[in-house]
């Protein structure tokens, strides 16, 4: 199998791995449950999942040249993007009165994440 397929597919999984926990993070918050099993899952999850994403992420940079020349900006975009992901999970599990909100945008980020890949405005 061709290594960019294999580093795609990683990076893929790492997204619906993020989304998957957000979701969880946010459910599990207007739910109200304490349970630590649970909480513990919806933390590695979205880590394992940030992981992949970011490793993957670059490994295409790399394998796709994209940042010959300098990085694009579409390409810094994108980088922003998964750090306010990974802002947006703290703020749902330590803010708990801001989860509901938090629903809408994520996938409003999760958009214009995609949008930056295929749409490249700039």
């Amino acid at each position: 199998m061709d290594k960019q397929v294999v580093v795609y597919l990683m990076h893929l999984i790492g997204i619906f791995m993020i989304f998957m926990a957000l979701g969880g993070a946010v459910v599990r918050v207007v739910a109200k449950d304490e349970s630590k099993e649970l909480k513990r899952l919806i933390g590695i999850t979205f880590g394992v999942g940030m992981i992949l994403v970011i490793y993957g992420g670059m490994s295409l940079m790399v394998l796709r040249e994209y940042a010959k020349g300098g990085m694009p900006s579409w390409l810094v975009v994108k980088l922003i993007l998964w750090f306010v992901f990974a802002a947006t999970f703290s703020l749902i599990i330590r803010k708990p009165d801001a989860a509901k909100s938090m629903w809408g945008a994520v996938i409003l980020l999760g958009g214009i994440a995609v949008y930056m890949v295929y749409g490249r405005p700039f």
